[in-house]
């Protein structure tokens, strides 16, 4: 058995706190793999990103804190959460501030899970800030209602951007 661990990236939620569809995707696609994978039921395995931002959770609750309680009211353990969320407020945010958490360093695996149009950016991103590790990018079904075009054109847009002028926050030689 593997040492891993799952990062769940955040999506959006309204002004009220109701978490999108795109985030119940993710956090349904969790829940799946965690029943199916006993060792991230144990302590601190599954770490949830998202803080707060225009563009995704004006609310005055992080939205990683959001993403806690609907996996605590779908039978989650409490215990299998990182106690520390990652309070970022885009991909970018997402992968260097995963990066930099000694509780996410410990791991053989990461598991990365998010939507399906999103994941080969957060796979990009996440690479580019933690070289060493074995990352297994897990993607979540953009529900059917939602049109992808658009984000799919934003994905390729800006991972093609990224490609050619990102440099991780802090260097290999000092993970």
């Amino acid at each position: 058995m593997k040492n891993e661990c799952l990062i769940i990236l955040g999506a959006t939620n309204d002004d009220e706190g109701q978490l999108s569809p795109l985030a119940i995707s993710r956090l349904d696609k969790a829940i799946e793999i965690i029943k199916s994978k006993p060792q991230l039921r144990r302590s601190s395995s599954v770490l949830l990103t998202g803080g707060f931002g225009d563009h995704f959770n004006r609310t005055t609750s992080p939205h990683a804190e959001l993403l806690r309680g609907y996996l605590l009211k779908k039978g989650v353990e409490n215990d299998a959460i990182c106690r520390d969320l990652v309070l970022s407020s885009n991909t970018i945010e997402d992968a260097e501030l995963s990066a930099k958490r000694p509780d996410c360093l410990n791991f053989d695996q990461i598991n990365l899970l998010t939507s399906d149009f999103h994941l080969e950016r957060a796979l990009f991103l996440f690479h580019a800030n933690l070289p060493k590790h074995t990352i297994v990018g897990i993607a979540s079904k953009t529900p059917a209602h939602i049109n992808r075009k658009p984000l799919i054109e934003h994905e390729t847009r800006t991972l093609k951007w990224l490609q050619a002028h990102y440099v991780p926050a802090q260097s290999a030689a000092d993970r």
